[in-house]
């Protein structure tokens, strides 16, 4: 029993993550907005819906940056947003970063979400496992591999408008470290000096800007 579909107007029965499909679905409705709430599987299509019927929101263009992490790394490079990484496709790939990065590294999957095909490897034999791990649940022939940043970790909201960041909100992350540290939830305000506050604003406004959301 779904109890919030006897709320609603209107019910469609779809594949959220198939942009055509939710596309055909929605061609017929009156739409005010296009709305998804801590899912990035529908991001694509929500945009897609944004687009096509000139809603307010996100451009496809852009969703698809957002929803594959190397896409979203290249345009992080180049626009000057610190993200240094390699795009592996086998052991011998991997090997060869690995010389190129001081460890520990994390290694990613480019297409999923929920801190799944994510690895934190501290030496070489970890990284190929992480790797071929990684592997086994991609979709893609390739996956990623960039240095781990040992730290603290904290995340940020933001509100966008006709291209203009009305706001920047930093929060703090509570997490479980499973193979990878996952987010659980968040709190305001980060309890961190006003410094990083503002470093932490000026990198996200200009992976915004990268992102062209």
């Amino acid at each position: 029993h779904k109890p919030c579909l006897e709320l609603a107007d209107e019910i469609c029965h779809m594949d959220i993550s198939n942009p055509d499909e939710v596309e055909q679905k929605a061609k017929d409705l009156k739409l005010d907005g296009a709305a998804t709430c801590c899912l990035d599987t529908g991001i694509v299509s929500l945009a897609r819906l944004c687009d096509k019927q000139n809603l307010v929101g996100l451009n496809e263009e852009s969703a698809i940056m957002c929803g594959d992490k190397y896409k979203m790394k290249e345009a992080f490079k180049k626009n000057n947003v610190n993200a240094r990484h390699f795009v592996i496709k086998n052991e011998k790939e991997l090997k060869n970063a690995l010389e190129a990065l001081e460890l520990p590294v994390i290694v990613k999957a480019t297409d999923l979400q929920g801190s799944k095909g994510i690895y934190i490897a501290k030496n070489e034999e970890e990284a190929i496992n992480g790797f071929n791990q990684t592997m086994s649940l991609t979709k893609r022939d390739y996956c990623i591999v960039e240095e781990f940043i040992e730290g603290y970790e904290f995340g940020a909201q933001a509100f966008v408008y006709n291209n203009e960041v009305l706001f920047v909100m930093p929060h703090g992350d509570e997490t479980y470290m499973s193979h990878t540290a996952v987010p659980i939830g968040h709190y305001v305000p980060l309890d961190v000096k006003d410094d990083i506050i503002e470093k932490t604003k000026i990198e996200v406004k200009k992976a915004i800007k990268a992102l062209r959301l």
